[in-house]
């Protein structure tokens, strides 16, 4: 906690500081003055640079955060308000559901492959073939 707080001070402090010594070595013309305080300056831009840098992380992972909020109440309003689960389910439950006809003739049929293509429920998938790879009868072939 100390950390956050008494770096960047400290690092600000310095820099003020050594612009006032630059400013002053300008004015009276003292060049061992100006110097020191470019040095000062200089070396305390890095902690200051680190400082805004973390502090411009910080707000962009307050903003996300409160981004991510708002659509979270967002979802709980629209689904409170029966925006995102309309007709998912039947007013009784489903407890009234029955079987109906194709459904019936799908599952007595398990074991007859002579289906037709509307009742066969696997009829859109494709079988997988296993391709071995031989590079040694690619060369062989090649030459």
């Amino acid at each position: 906690m100390t950390g956050r707080i008494l770096l960047p001070a400290l690092a600000l402090g310095l820099f003020l500081i050594g612009i006032a010594l630059g400013l002053a070595g300008i004015l009276d013309e003292g060049d061992s003055i100006t110097r020191a305080g470019i040095v000062l300056s200089t070396a305390s831009l890095p902690p200051l640079i680190v400082w805004q840098s973390r502090k411009a992380h910080q707000k962009a992972d307050d903003e996300l955060a409160t981004a991510h909020k708002a659509g979270y109440r967002l979802a709980l309003r629209h689904v409170a308000q029966g925006l995102l689960d309309q007709d998912t389910a039947p007013p009784d439950g489903g407890a009234r559901a029955t079987l109906g006809g194709d459904r019936a003739a799908l599952t007595s049929n398990r074991s007859d492959n002579t289906q037709s293509d509307e009742h066969n429920p696997a009829a859109n998938v494709r079988r997988l073939h296993v391709i071995r790879h031989d590079p040694e009868g690619r060369k062989q072939a090649a030459q």
